[in-house]
């Protein structure tokens, strides 16, 4: 079984390109958690406080699959960033989903595991990739990197 440790920074593209850096721009990735028996896995950093996570080296979806990220609030969570996804997007999200029904999927941001919800049912988002800010200034930081970060993959297509 090949095992790494991951330290992935802002200018890795899973998708085997790199990305200029820039320090502004937020990278995400999503990727199932690896179980037993699987051949490839790497261990990644799950935000401050909570132990190591073990995924699958190679990332269900990425950047290229999110429109757009923004803030939201509840009572329960604070202030979450959420993203939307393109139409090609909410079909990869929904067939990955489906494939890891009563499994993990961890939403991978810069790097670090920020989090790791069990998939009840296959989805077609939008989904939270960060949550628990108190203040809204931190969220919409992240929602403006993830964002700065669809820009630059956008203007590198055209």
């Amino acid at each position: 079984m090949l095992r790494m440790i991951a330290f992935v920074t802002p200018t890795f593209l899973a998708a085997g390109g790199l990305l200029a850096q820039d320090s502004t721009a937020a990278f995400v990735r999503f990727h199932a958690q690896a179980s037993a028996g699987d051949s490839a896995s790497i261990t990644m950093h799950f935000a401050p406080g909570r132990e190591d996570v073990e995924v699958a080296a190679r990332p269900a979806l990425d950047l290229t699959a999110v429109a757009r990220a923004y803030v939201q609030h509840n009572d329960v969570h604070g202030y979450s960033v959420i993203v939307e996804f393109t139409e090609a997007g909410k079909q990869a999200m929904w067939r990955t989903t489906q494939a890891l029904v009563d499994r993990r999927l961890a939403v991978v941001v810069d790097g670090t595991v920020r989090q790791l919800p069990w998939i009840r049912s296959p989805l077609r988002g939008p989904v939270p990739i960060a949550d628990g800010f108190d203040e809204p200034e931190a969220a919409e930081e992240l929602a403006e990197a993830v964002n700065a970060r669809l820009r630059i993959l956008r203007e590198r297509a055209q």
